[in-house]
């Protein structure tokens, strides 16, 4: 038989509301959402504390991650429920606790997928904790689908500019994408129904469903069906785009963690199906996640700069949304060649030049590109008003950020470089 799509689409959509109407379950959420906001009121302070403005309030920054959280969710919880994932027999609580002492080396460790491999390959090793190895490796691929399709949708949103003094000691500009999400999760439970007339009304399934099967005292026992509950969960991301735009950043990050998630995801059914693979899906899963997290850092790292001075001209880190600049067509990577007709070759002259202007304003602007357009206005108050622009960082200029200090593992791979060319030595 065919899948049954539109059943299992409207017992998803109508699991969600859950979040919003039952006591039981919404206090939780509001839990998440309420986290959420305070996080973004943390990127919001930070913002003001460096520029004077932030580029968006608190409460757009949580609606969009509401909305788009929302949309994750639901799309995750029908392939959970497709491929058969469910929460029995995942040790859920045991993931949660090493993810936790993970955060404690370092908060970028704080990941199902290392969680959920450590886990795994404990129980192979030494045999506890008893877990579903190709359940918890099938629930943290569709965790990081999710994922995947939430740094598409909304990863560049409201990036944050900064200054950041890289690992050749220059300062150059670039953009952190902190991003956190509140998750409503229709989750698939195996429940025991003792009245054989409880189960009238249940869906049919097809008969290679599920794909990731469950442990076998369970599957074959005739009183035992799945059951969709709500469950409410929180995802983050965090990045920096130095050597590309942030749109072009989160579409680069999403493409490799959704192969890497997919992936997952396969070795998952099979090892549900083959228990040598169990071995194979529980290195993958952190050793397959780092390589994604090293492919994107090592790039970012070292790396052409791409928000750094250009020969002539001063070079938009960002534009201020609502500004006079974002009004006049600014963005994020323009070029500002003339003021009035008046050539600028760095900040200074660029603010001398503004200060000159007196309500007519015209800029000659390069795009990044290469196009040119002249943008032009007749009310502007020169230094009365700012143009809201923040331009890229010059030399002598200091830094918000400190890229060797944003963690240990920055330190150990510079110890471990030295160690390198010592050896080459």
């Amino acid at each position: 038989m065919l899948y049954p799509w539109l059943d299992i689409g409207l017992a998803v959509v109508k699991t969600i509301p859950q979040f919003v109407f039952s006591p039981s379950n919404s206090l939780f959420f509001w839990i998440l959402v309420g986290i959420t906001a305070m996080q973004y009121g943390r990127i919001h302070d930070l913002e003001r504390r460096i520029y004077g403005a932030a580029k968006s309030t608190v409460f757009q920054r949580t609606l969009l991650a509401f909305a788009s959280g929302a949309v994750a969710g639901i799309t995750g919880s029908l392939v959970m429920a497709v491929v058969g994932v469910s929460l029995e027999g995942t040790g859920i609580g045991y993931v949660l606790l090493v993810a936790v002492v993970l955060m404690l080396v370092h908060p970028r460790f704080v990941c199902f997928a290392y969680a959920g491999g450590l886990v795994a390959l404990t129980s192979l090793v030494v045999g506890w904790p008893q877990v579903n190895i190709p359940g918890l490796m099938g629930l943290v691929a569709v965790l990081h689908i999710i994922e995947s399709l939430l740094i598409w949708m909304s990863g560049a949103a409201h990036a944050t500019p900064l200054y950041v003094r890289d690992r050749f000691n220059r300062v150059v500009g670039g953009f952190s994408l902190q991003k956190f999400w509140p998750l409503p999760l229709a989750v698939l439970f195996l429940i025991a129904v003792p009245h054989r007339e409880l189960l009238e009304g249940l869906i049919e399934m097809p008969e290679w469903w599920p794909l990731i099967r469950p442990v076998a005292e369970l599957a074959d026992r005739p009183d035992v069906v799945y059951t969709l509950l709500p469950v409410a969960a929180i995802l983050g991301y965090g990045d920096l785009a130095l050597t590309v735009p942030p749109k072009v950043r989160v579409r680069k990050s999403a493409l490799y963690l959704m192969l890497y998630s997919v992936s997952l995801l396969a070795l998952a059914v099979v090892a549900s199906r083959s228990a040598p693979f169990w071995w194979v899906a529980a290195l993958f899963a952190p050793l397959g996640h780092e390589w994604v997290v090293r492919v994107g850092m090592g790039r970012e790292q070292h790396g052409r700069p791409y928000f750094v001075p250009p020969e002539r001209g001063v070079r938009l880190l960002d534009v201020m949304p609502c500004s006079p600049a974002a009004g006049l067509g600014l963005g994020s990577g323009d070029v500002i060649l003339t003021v009035n007709d008046r050539l600028v070759n760095g900040r200074e002259e660029l603010r001398h030049a503004l200060l000159d202007a007196s309500f007519y304003l015209e800029l000659s602007v390069r795009r990044p590109d290469g196009s040119e357009f002249v943008a032009r206005t007749d009310h502007y108050m020169g230094g009365q008003t700012p143009l809201g622009i923040i331009p890229v960082p010059e030399p002598g200029d200091e830094s918000h950020v400190e890229l060797g200090r944003l963690s240990p593992m920055g330190r150990l791979d510079r110890a471990w470089r030295a160690l390198k060319d010592l050896w080459r030595r």
